[in-house]
């Protein structure tokens, strides 16, 4: 008797941020692992170049398997997978190349379903995360030798060592802002963010308490500081944003050298583990990033604040 072939289903990257293909990636391999899918990644398309692997800086799960065969779509599926994804601001090719997607099979006919859209799958992150341990994620996205040498240089540069902020914060800026606007969704003010943050603070009662503070704005970080060091003498507020840095621009990013692209996937990963050490991380879940981070923290008793939507609403 053959032994039965794993079933197979495709995980693409696309032009999009970072934190959008990890959230994604994390959710399908989650749905892959428990329900015996052998995952067929496809990640050398992104927003570095059509050569660069991005999930190159992780120890690949032994169910997850990449391939740089680009799966393309039955001409006789376009008008399905059209309706599909009728909402996307993307041309049909990039939505045929690029998209965070799956195929059922290889089989002729199957067209690709986006994985946001999909109820299955949906259903089952919802309703089995919660069975979870906070760390059950950490076995998707472990990082490998090569860029944890990347990370103790930037300690090094940074003068880093050791830090791990009492509160971190995570500000998105950007397009985020007007992707919100043109959906009706008015995004958190920076009065949320201190509010919450004010609150925290107030509990913490160390001689010093360290914040960091991770913003694609500038003019955020600044505000923050300014406003907290005037009514707490005892806070140390620290950020990596560059002065000239006024919001995270897709478009603009993909216009970038390859060279620096790849450098700043280095730096926002390197940040991304400044808020996982984090004891207390606020933020909002309609950021990727900072949903990211709640999936991959490294303790089971780190808290997360959103200052608007829940958890159970922003990519479920």
């Amino acid at each position: 008797m053959k032994n039965k072939q794993l079933r197979e289903k495709y995980f693409s990257t696309r032009q999009w941020g970072f934190g959008s293909n990890i959230v994604n990636y994390l959710k399908f391999a989650t749905f892959c692992d428990k329900n015996n899918y052998k995952l067929i990644l496809q990640d050398q398309n992104n927003s570095i170049g059509i050569d660069f692997e991005l999930f190159s800086v992780i120890k690949l799960p032994i169910f997850v398997h990449r391939s740089k065969e680009i799966a393309y779509i039955p001409i006789h599926s376009f008008n399905t997978f059209i309706k599909f994804n009728k909402r996307s601001d993307y041309n049909l090719s990039e939505k045929i190349h690029y998209s965070y997607c799956y195929l059922t099979g290889k089989k002729p006919g199957i067209f690709i379903k986006n994985f946001n859209r999909d109820k299955k799958i949906q259903s089952f992150f919802k309703y089995n995360y919660a069975n979870y341990v906070a760390n059950s994620f950490l076995e998707y996205w472990t990082y490998n030798e090569t860029i944890k040498d990347v990370f103790a240089q930037y300690d090094i540069d940074f003068d880093f060592q050791n830090y791990i902020p009492d509160i971190s914060i995570q500000i998105r800026g950007g397009d985020k802002v007007s992707e919100s606007l043109r959906r009706g969704v008015t995004p958190a003010l920076i009065e949320d963010y201190l509010s919450v943050c004010s609150d925290e603070i107030d509990k913490i009662n160390n001689p010093i308490v360290n914040v960091y503070v991770m913003t694609d704005t500038y003019f955020f970080f600044k505000t923050m500081k300014e406003r907290l060091e005037a009514v707490y003498p005892n806070v140390i507020i620290r950020s990596l944003v560059k002065t000239e840095n006024d919001g995270y621009i897709q478009e603009n990013f993909n216009a970038l050298d390859k060279k620096t692209k790849i450098n700043s996937y280095y730096f926002f990963l390197y940040e991304l583990e400044i808020l996982r050490k984090s004891r207390l991380c606020i933020g909002s879940y309609a950021s990727n990033i900072f949903y990211l981070v709640s999936l991959i923290t490294y303790m089971k008793d780190n808290k997360f604040i959103s200052v608007d939507v829940e958890f159970e609403d922003s990519f479920l």
